[in-house]
């Protein structure tokens, strides 16, 4: 299994085993914390040689710099199959995440985890920026 991509994103959409990306990043400005960033997207794209046909686990989790989970898991099956004529396939995965929930300045990461094994870690660096303004 080859990862193509993994990555966080603005948007992006699979459509008919097209997988379209928008707004590719790693890092989110805050000015306060605890933040929400509104709305982003993970998309991946796996390719499999035909002896790995068949369904496969993944976990996509969002954990600190200590390993604290920042988010539950995404838990999909990924079923990869090998069209007739093909040597290899692939496996598309959109995930929108509406209102992620950020607690403070740091390093995350995405970390893929694909049947138990990490395969892997995609950093989201978090950032302070500006000044909060003081209530009068």
């Amino acid at each position: 299994m080859n990862i193509e991509n993994f990555t966080i994103s603005d948007h992006a959409d699979n459509n008919n085993g097209k997988l379209s990306i928008m707004g590719m990043f790693d890092r989110i400005d805050s000015v306060s914390f605890p933040a929400q960033h509104a709305h982003c997207c993970l998309a991946l794209r796996l390719r499999f040689q035909r002896s790995e046909e068949g369904v496969h686990k993944l976990r996509i989790m969002l954990v600190d710099a200590d390993g604290k989970a920042q988010l539950p898991p995404f838990e999909p099956d990924i079923n990869a199959s090998i069209p007739e004529g093909f040597d290899t396939g692939t496996a598309n995965l959109v995930l929108n995440i509406n209102g992620l929930p950020v607690q403070r300045p740091g390093n995350l990461y995405w970390d893929l985890v694909l049947d138990g094994q990490l395969a892997a870690r995609l950093p989201m660096y978090v950032r302070q920026v500006g000044r909060q303004l003081k209530a009068a």
